[in-house]
């Protein structure tokens, strides 16, 4: 136990000095990872109508809270984040559209860069009600979380 707490000890230290020589900034404006559009969970925004009377709609973004820069070019840079997203289903009845089923999502990510290379770990939860705006139905409900890593490589010069 005791050799467990002095690798804490050591190991908040060391990220204590490494967090000292980096420059800090709360609630910035970017993110080093691009959106991918391949990616069915990636968060995005749409308003989608098709021929059944049904229209879908996609509410979400990221929300970076703080992030840090060391002073070197090429240096180990980092930022921290939360995500959230709603998507509903609704139906056209007349002049109103009744709600069909929501899905939710919220979670955190954080993303570091060093040269060319990028990384990213997100875990989000996710939340669907089936059927919740039907009469006579049973809604179902669903709920899961998961853990998403991602590895990229971008030159700046090819």
């Amino acid at each position: 136990m005791r050799f467990k707490t002095l690798i804490l000890v050591i190991g908040f230290f060391c990220f204590c000095v490494r967090l000292n020589a980096m420059q800090l900034e709360f609630l910035p404006q970017s993110r080093f990872f691009p959106l991918t559009f391949a990616d069915p969970r990636e968060i995005r925004m749409a308003l989608l109508f098709d021929q059944q009377n049904r229209v879908n709609a996609y509410v979400g973004n990221y929300f970076s809270l703080i992030s840090g820069t060391g002073a070197e070019e090429d240096s180990l840079a980092w930022v921290f984040g939360l995500e959230g997203a709603g998507y509903f289903a609704m139906r056209q009845s007349g002049a109103t559209f009744p709600l069909e089923h929501t899905d939710g999502l919220i979670g955190v990510y954080a993303e570091v860069t060093q040269g060319p290379w990028r990384g990213q770990l997100r875990f989000t939860h996710v939340s669907a009600h089936l059927s919740d705006g039907i009469s006579g139905t049973t809604p179902i409900t669903y709920s899961r979380e998961f853990l998403v890593g991602r590895l990229g490589f971008a030159p700046d010069k090819l």
